[in-house]
């Protein structure tokens, strides 16, 4: 009798601690997945809200994009209303401003650094080959997410440059982002629309 008791509880706990791996699991396949998604993907486009803060001044910014994977990123801002209509266009490291048929080289995209334009390249990077350090389920904007967090595996957590991505759980696409400066939130991007060709 006595050694039913015992097992009872002990096969209950075996089926709890195999359900929570399982459950890991799941998110580290769907993270591994949506990946893929993106390495198989040939375009993407839509309409980002971005917040840059640099400690003393926020600027917000809403821009819409197209990227090609053999192409450039291209992102034209919609507001403010004084800067509406200047494009960007990213390509192999070299960011050009356009506004008007006047181009203005702002240099390479440094490794030290990232402005509110980088951070629609780098959030892609990040997707498609950036070390996964954690992911879990989170509801955000009424939809399920899976969050994944990126970051160098030779640093800990709060240390040089992470991201963090919400995708949604049924398409893949993206939902918000943010990038991370030693700690701080540097960028966050809210998308109000992003659709993968």
């Amino acid at each position: 009798m006595r050694a039913k008791l015992f097992c009872t509880p002990m096969i209950l706990l075996l089926l709890a601690l195999s359900a929570c791996g399982s459950k890991t699991a799941s998110e580290d396949e769907l993270a591994l997945q949506m990946r893929n998604q993106y390495l198989d993907m040939q375009s993407c486009e839509g309409i980002v809200e971005m917040v840059s803060d640099y400690g003393q001044r926020v600027y917000n910014y809403t821009a819409s994009f197209s990227w090609k994977k053999d192409g450039d990123m291209v992102l034209t801002l919609e507001k403010p209303d004084e800067l509406a209509g200047v494009t960007a266009r990213i390509a192999q490291g070299k960011t050009m401003l356009e506004f008007e048929g006047a181009r203005l080289e702002t240099g390479p995209v440094s490794s030290e650094g990232m402005s509110p334009i980088d951070s629609l390249p780098v959030t892609l990077d990040y997707m498609m080959k950036g070390y996964i350090a954690e992911c879990g389920w989170e509801p955000l904007e009424e939809k399920e997410c899976l969050r994944i967090q990126f970051r160098n595996p030779e640093q800990a957590a709060g240390e040089g440059a992470e991201a963090i991505l919400w995708l949604d759980k049924e398409t893949g696409d993206l939902v918000k982002s943010e990038m991370i400066s030693n700690g701080v939130t540097v960028v966050r991007c809210q998308f109000t629309a992003f659709t993968k060709g």
